[in-house]
């Protein structure tokens, strides 16, 4: 794959990522970079994020760095799914306020691949981490809807 096909399939999967309908969307992500081996994403919290303490609940940090998982393995040209994953949860974030999020690829295998997470708030402090397990499925190309 060429540069410029890999770029069309970064945008093409981003584009795709932030249609309406889809369970991102619920969470207001915004994706700001993704190439073959990394992603960054973030959200601007909002009540809606929050548990009954006022505080981002551990399954929006859970979400934000799931999918961007799954967007880098996507990024290879392969879908993939998680298979496991392990979060840490170290500080929250309150509604108004940012977390961003950056995945790096540790592996990229032939049917695995490892990523590695962190989550940070608006002064760069840590917020959680994570690592994923994704399983590859079969050439993104051939999965219509994420290329819609």
């Amino acid at each position: 794959m060429t540069e410029q096909e890999q770029q069309v399939l970064y945008r093409q999967i981003m584009e795709g990522s932030s249609q309406p309908g889809w369970f991102s969307t619920q969470l207001k992500i915004v994706y700001d970079h993704l190439d073959g081996r990394s992603a960054e994403g973030h959200i601007v919290a909002e009540k809606e994020h929050c548990n009954p303490f006022n505080i981002v609940h551990g399954g929006v940090y859970y979400t934000l760095m799931d999918q961007l998982a799954g967007m880098a393995a996507a990024a290879t040209g392969r879908g993939g799914v998680t298979l496991d994953a392990n979060v840490s949860y170290l500080r929250s974030a309150r509604a108004g306020e940012t977390v961003c999020c950056r995945l790096e690829a540790v592996h990229i295998g032939k049917s695995v691949a490892v990523y590695d997470a962190k989550c940070f708030g608006e002064n760069g402090e840590l917020q959680a981490t994570g690592t994923f397990h994704l399983f590859f499925l079969k050439p993104v190309e051939t999965m219509t809807d994420i290329m819609e």
